[in-house]
């Protein structure tokens, strides 16, 4: 029991860190999309 308990708290914080990443990424993929698009790159 204490073993699932642990593996959960570890799969909580990898999705965290993961949900985190793509909110700090997730602005800079849109400034480079937009900035691709300025310049007139095809998507």
């Amino acid at each position: 029991m204490a073993l699932e308990e642990s593996e959960k708290t570890v799969d909580g914080v990898r999705v965290g860190l993961d949900r985190m990443r793509q909110l700090i990424s997730g602005p800079r993929l849109l400034t480079q999309v937009i900035g691709d698009a300025e310049l007139g790159h095809d998507l």
